[in-house]
């Protein structure tokens, strides 16, 4: 009796086994020819396969079985579930990022990564005398060629949230610290140049303290808090250039807060929703708000790359000064305030262009970009590049 219970149990068993198995193993092949849960997720942040043309030459038969396989790596059915159970099981029980461009923190923050940004906030990845050098030269090139045209420069570096809230990376990451790029590039420029360099880690570290978080924690991005911190010492420190200009008080700014799934680095993970953050969002009040414009005539006659074209503002005090500034992804959470600023203030995704300088007659150019920018690219060597305004190049 015994005997034959146990077979039953064991028989029973094995059959769970294989109805697992099968639908498991099936479930992609339903999925797929039914086309169930197969489009992209979008943290991966790329297209996916199209479905492979079979043509009449040896070259696309040798080819297409690795083609077929892309395309159905990137469209069988339940993809996007499967990815997330798993992305879900690595990080919530076994505590390990499913991308090799987040960190883990403490206390559910979310670290990026990629750059080099760790490497070089442990110090292991310092610039070379040489570079340094090919950075003033750089900046001073820059400066330079804006001052022939009467036009004041100012290289602004908004700081990665690790070099903020280094407490809340995990402990392995936090030894063995040694110098930062940056913290090596502001030392050597302020001691070998006069060009304006604003590191604005010192207020961070300063303010941070105050309650709110200067960054979100499952965003590589700083807060909206964090963005008019920026922008108030970006503005003292111009008022010394331009007495007209004052910083607006945050008391002139509305508060709204709001709760949202996890942000960029949370969609990297492949779990967004698995992640919630509380959001307080600034802006200033309507009666100060900068009003968007037209482009010139010159902005009109270039062709922009979809998502990086200009943005122009402006304001009703036409006493104020004009500016231009090149930013990326931090600068655009800085615009509403910034733009209260200026009589009329256009903004250039990342690159220089000389040209709508030129064209638009500013009294400044602000250039920010994050930290990160110091580890992954190098400047330009004017002597191999006979245009160093037009920007950066890709190590």
């Amino acid at each position: 009796m015994r005997e034959r219970n146990a077979t039953t149990a064991r028989r029973l068993s094995d059959l769970v086994l294989i109805i697992t198995f099968v639908v498991v193993v099936g479930l992609p092949c339903v999925g797929t020819f039914f086309s169930i849960d197969t489009a992209a997720l979008r943290s991966e942040n790329r297209e996916p396969e199209p479905f492979p043309e079979l043509h009449a030459s040896k070259a696309s038969v040798e080819q297409y079985p690795r083609a077929l396989e892309a395309w159905f790596n990137d469209h069988f059915g339940f993809r996007n579930s499967f990815i997330k159970w798993h992305s879900t099981v690595k990080v919530e029980w076994f505590d390990t990022s499913t991308s090799d461009r987040v960190v883990l923190g403490k206390d559910g923050w979310l670290f990026y990564s990629a750059r080099r940004i760790m490497d070089d906030y442990q110090g292991r990845h310092p610039f070379t005398d040489a570079d340094l050098r090919r950075w003033q030269r750089l900046l001073e090139e820059r400066r330079d060629w804006l001052a022939s045209k009467d036009i004041r420069y100012v290289f602004v570096v908004a700081p990665e949230k690790s070099s903020i809230y280094p407490e809340h990376l995990p402990d392995e990451i936090g030894k063995n610290r040694g110098t930062m790029r940056l913290d090596q590039l502001v030392a050597y420029v302020r001691a070998h140049s006069d060009v304006e360099v604003i590191d604005l880690r010192e207020t961070f570290l300063a303010e941070k303290s105050d309650g709110e978080l200067l960054f979100r924690k499952t965003d590589t991005h700083w807060s909206d808090l964090g963005a008019f911190l920026a922008y108030r010492t970006v503005v003292e420190k111009l008022a010394v250039m331009f007495p007209a200009i004052t910083p607006m008080k945050r008391a002139a700014l509305t508060r709204t807060e709001t709760t949202t799934c996890g942000e960029d680095l949370a969609s990297m993970l492949g779990i967004k929703r698995r992640y919630t953050e509380q959001v307080v969002r600034y802006a200033p009040t309507p009666g100060l708000m900068a009003k968007k414009a037209e482009w010139s005539d010159l902005m009109k006659q270039k062709t922009w790359r979809p998502g990086l074209a200009p943005e122009v503002y402006v304001t009703d005090d036409v006493s104020l000064p004009r500016a231009v500034v090149i930013h990326d992804s931090f600068g655009v959470q800085a615009k509403p305030f910034l733009s209260t600023n200026f009589s009329r203030t256009v903004y250039l995704w990342q690159q220089f262009h000389p040209d709508v300088i030129a064209d638009e007659k500013p009294d400044l150019v602000i250039h920010e970009v994050v930290q990160r920018v110091l580890s992954s690219f190098t400047s330009i060597n004017p002597s191999r590049n006979p245009a160093p305004l037009d920007g950066f190049r890709r190590e």
